[in-house]
């Protein structure tokens, strides 16, 4: 299990999984991390591990 910041507990699976997000406009995109709380922002980037920077 997982620990959010809101203190609810989410289970961890045993394997990752891909999200996708298919857009026209990727900079109007967001995610935040509700274990850490860290937000990224959509770069627009198709390079994998560049497509996501975080907001500080």
């Amino acid at each position: 299990m997982r620990k959010l910041i809101n203190n609810k507990k989410v289970p961890e699976l045993k394997k990752p999984v891909n999200l996708t997000i298919l857009t026209k406009c990727p900079l109007k995109w967001q995610i935040r991390d509700l274990e850490t709380g860290k937000v990224y922002q959509a770069t627009g980037s198709l390079e994998l591990y560049k497509q996501w920077k975080p907001i500080k």
